[in-house]
């Protein structure tokens, strides 16, 4: 009996060391131990935002560098490659068929991981796997006809559970990964909606339906803002302000003034609301609401409007005048509300710019640019604004990104990325001059982050074209600026331009004499850093990741090879054809396939060879 016991548990212990293993193989965050699939499914789909989007360390530009996509799907992910031929590969050999087993099995604990861990490889393989995979992976007959057995009601109620574990799962992957910051979140619906107005639903209601929300909003009833309905207030912030015509002045006043009071700054009502307690977001974001209903009127409303950017502006004086402030004080923006200030004068910028300059908020954020020791408001500053829409806004962005704080420039740089993200209109222009001008910064680290940026952008050919106007000087930056000319030579106009410069034979003979070795390496790296289970730290040390906090796969984008480049025009193609390189790498390849006397060349002459 205990033998038995023993074996049952030793079985048991196997079954999940090799669930986790697989979780651990493609990078998915493992649920929690549960006999209930809903629970297990929530353990996944709560999104915990990292301790890398603190405010003190890399806040909005980090977030955005995880969780949004690169400007264009062109590039080849090496990661999703391997993903790719290794799903190709476990469905081979059946295990799909194994998990769906262990899914409708008895065992619920070990049935919770499998079927999440079934939804989730399912999910994956469906996007990287081309349609001669589909039967093997929609079909999961196992499970079909485990829930076609009626004659046991247990078994079918738990494969039910199971197929409604696997349908939501599915449904919450489609969905996507959700910004945790209201500033990420507002950035992207700057990026889908452009133009005044296009934030707010801008909603039509009847008066009566009006008047029955606003007072069971408790807005009139009390000033208590802790007894307010905000469900109730976020729909009121929806609708047009000519709504609020239609409502008796009195009543009007009365709602919109106790509302004003609350978010004005000097009542220390709002911004004194803990960063971390349970209703700080919703606040928030009503907030935000709220400010872009007052920035779409232009009558009565506009006062309240005026009445707190005057405030805030007021508040961001005193730092001026005194290097620390009250409000916005260093301690206040790190454990109150007092921050998201600067959120709110973000989504005016986007609605009604021009009242910010009526009530002389921009000297006021220029000043506050120069002030020292204050890297913490310049992130919220360049997290808000909305600099493709105002020309005001874009003067402080230049501010920030010549800033004499090396943090400072740093951190506007990287906020370039997240721009081009969102799809920024008009970034091609104004945009990549910006990050064209971070190449000549003093600090390297400053320039380098710009190459890589540029090089991310540049994956989309309109991009390389705006950026051939500005005639970047790169080959100051050493390895890594020399690397990104490779570039250039993807288009006819940008291939004579180098040749022009002398480029073209020197480029070619380096390539030749070395670098297609050095490539090798380059990507062998990349590899390594997204498989590796550490991670560098700021120190220098190396951490172990935790999978658990990983919202996404890490990426390991294919770099550029020179000849992959000359190939996309016929002048590049010719030139190829005359150095009779790719002829040599050829007969290198025939002659030493099945050598392993110089793995390193066998690499390289391969890569050279795809990438044509």
């Amino acid at each position: 009996m205990h033998l038995y016991n023993f074996n049952v548990f030793f079985c048991y212990f196997m079954q999940t060391e090799v669930l986790e293993m697989f979780f651990t193989v493609f990078q998915l965050r493992v649920p929690t131990r549960t006999d209930q699939h809903s629970v297990g499914l929530a353990s996944i789909s709560s999104q915990e935002p990292l301790s890398s989007w603190a405010l003190d360390e890399g806040f909005v530009v980090e977030e955005a560098r995880v969780l949004l996509p690169p400007v264009t799907a062109k590039q080849i992910d090496l990661v999703k490659c391997y993903y790719a031929m290794l799903l190709s590969v476990l469905i081979e050999l059946g295990l799909f068929t194994s998990l769906s087993k262990v899914a409708i099995a008895e065992n619920k604990f070990l049935s919770v991981r499998a079927t999440i861990l079934l939804g989730e490889l399912t999910y994956l393989a469906n996007r990287l796997l081309p349609g001669m995979f589909y039967q093997d992976i929609h079909s999961l007959p196992e499970i079909v006809q485990a829930a076609m057995d009626f004659s046991d009601l247990e078994k079918q109620n738990h494969v039910s559970d199971v197929i409604r574990c696997l349908e939501e799962l599915h449904e919450m992957r489609k969905k996507g990964s959700k910004p945790s910051s209201l500033y990420l979140k507002e950035l992207q619906k700057r990026g889908l909606h452009r133009g005044p107005g296009s934030l707010c639903l801008m909603c039509e209601v009847d008066e009566v339906a009006l008047m029955s929300m606003i007072k069971n909003s408790q807005v009139l009833s009390t000033k208590e803002y802790q007894q307010w309905n905000w469900t109730i207030l976020r729909t009121l912030f929806e609708l047009n302000p000519l709504n609020y015509r239609r409502v008796e002045e009195g009543v009007k006043q009365k709602f919109f003034n106790r509302l004003y009071n609350f978010y004005k700054p000097k009542n220390k009502l709002f911004s004194a609301v803990s960063y971390s307690s349970e209703n700080a977001r919703k606040y928030s974001s009503i907030g935000c609401q709220f400010v872009t209903l007052l920035s779409n009127d232009e009558n009565e409303l506009a006062i309240f409007l005026s009445g707190l950017i005057t405030d805030i502006a007021a508040e961001l004086n005193e730092i001026v005048r005194n290097g620390q402030g009250d409000i916005l004080s260093p301690f206040s923006i790190e454990n109150t509300l007092s921050r998201d200030y600067m959120l709110f004068l973000g989504c005016v910028s986007h609605q009604n710019p021009e009242i910010l300059a009526l009530c002389k908020v921009y000297g006021s954020l220029l000043s506050v640019c120069e002030a020292d020791g204050r890297e913490d408001l310049h992130k919220l500053i360049l997290s808000s604004l909305d600099f493709p829409q105002d020309r005001y806004c874009r003067s402080i962005l230049t501010k920030l990104l010549t800033s004499s704080s090396f943090a400072t420039r740093l951190y506007a740089t990287k906020h370039l990325r997240v721009l081009l993200r969102t799809r920024a209109p008009f970034f091609k222009s104004w945009g990549i001059e910006l990050l064209t001008m971070q190449l000549y910064d003093v600090d390297e680290e400053v320039a380098l982050e710009a190459v890589d940026i540029l090089d991310e952008a540049c994956e989309d050919e309109s991009y390389l074209l705006s950026l051939a106007h500005f005639n970047p000087a790169l080959v100051h930056l050493g390895e890594k600026g020399v690397s990104f000319l490779t570039r250039f030579f993807s288009t006819s106009k940008g291939f004579s331009r180098m040749k022009n410069l002398g480029y073209l034979e020197g480029e070619l003979q380096r390539w030749h004499d070395g670098y297609n070795d050095v490539y090798v390496n380059v990507v062998e790296y990349r590899l390594s850093e997204a498989f590796t289970t550490f991670k560098k730290t700021k120190d220098d040390d190396f951490v172990k990741k935790s999978i658990n906090s990983m919202p996404i796969h890490y990426t390991a984008y294919l770099p550029v090879h020179l000849y992959g480049q000359m190939v996309k025009h016929s002048e590049g193609c010719e030139v190829l054809q005359k150095c009779g390189h790719i002829e040599e790498y050829a007969r290198f390849l025939r002659n030493n396939i099945h050598s392993s006397s110089d793995p390193l060349k066998l690499k390289a002459a391969l890569w050279a060879l795809v990438s044509v």
